[in-house]
């Protein structure tokens, strides 16, 4: 005869330990000149991608991350689609980061002599 398991006995049910998440995910790179892995992802770039390339997908990133309210890969990557649908697509071959490389390049310029203009 089997005996069962009285209802007053405990059981002990396994917890998970779960690691905290960052909110950039994987990163590629050293840490100062990391790139997130779906930023890679979304403009397509190669592990080999040239460093001048590299370096203004990391402009895009950084404009993006200064300018959203609470610091997330999902709100970064959300600002940069938003920018994206703004602009349009990219035309004459050039690769869709290059556009967005050059509005936030023009938007820092304008930034900046705002800064100058009410500093006189």
């Amino acid at each position: 005869m089997a005996e069962g398991i009285a209802k007053s006995a405990s059981v002990a049910v396994p917890v998970d330990i779960v690691a905290p998440v960052t909110t950039h995910g994987i990163q590629m790179g050293d840490s100062e000149n990391s790139l997130p892995v779906d930023i890679y992802r979304h403009f397509g770039l190669e592990w080999a991608t040239p460093e001048k390339e590299l370096n203004k997908v990391r402009d895009v990133y950084k404009w993006a991350s200064e300018n959203v309210e609470e610091f997330t890969l999902g709100n970064v990557m959300q600002k940069i689609r938003s920018l994206e649908m703004k602009l349009g697509i990219a035309t004459n071959g050039l690769p869709l980061y290059d556009k967005l490389w050059n509005w936030v390049k023009m938007e820092n310029s304008i930034g900046d002599m705002r800064k100058r203009q009410s500093a006189v």
